[in-house]
């Protein structure tokens, strides 16, 4: 109780300004999501880099031979001519999209998630996941999000 005469006034506008702001940035996740963008791009190259992570089972002897014949073996195991590597995204105020270089679709498909392949569908390809982030890639998305949530605007 405060003594007589003495009045206490707690003044919450700046914290009110600030949950308003943090309400705000909600509503808009693209900056955040194009940082998340950037940070995908870059752990998906790493996993063609270390040919995997956790590495991708090897290639059958075939197709190494075959890519041998075309100067392509040795070599790494998803890169034929490079088009999986050429990651684009697609940002939206709440949604990134990872999309593997243009007329690929079916083959990222098949080797992402492996499947039956080739003539008659008679050639098993095993999944080797590239379109994947690691564990210290959603420790880092959560801290981009957070930021931006909580990012201080220098007008308050």
């Amino acid at each position: 109780m405060p003594p007589p005469g003495l009045i206490y006034k707690y003044d919450d506008t700046t914290m009110q300004k600030r949950v308003a702001r943090a309400i705000s940035r909600c509503r808009d996740f693209t900056p955040a999501l194009e940082i998340v963008g950037e940070l995908g791009v870059s752990s998906i190259q790493k996993n063609f880099e270390e040919g995997g992570r956790p590495g991708w089972p090897d290639l059958a002897e075939s197709t190494k031979a075959q890519r041998q014949k075309t100067g392509k073996w040795p070599g790494e195991i998803l890169v034929r001519s490079g088009t999986l590597k050429r990651i684009s995204t697609e940002v939206t105020k709440d949604a990134v999209t990872f999309s593997p270089g243009a007329g690929s679709a079916a083959y990222a498909a098949i080797q992402n998630f492996g499947g039956m392949a080739g003539r008659g569908r008679k050639t098993r390809i095993p999944a080797r996941e590239f379109l994947m982030f690691q564990d210290e890639d959603g420790i880092e998305i959560q801290a981009i999000f957070a930021d931006h949530v909580t990012e201080e605007d220098s007008s308050i």
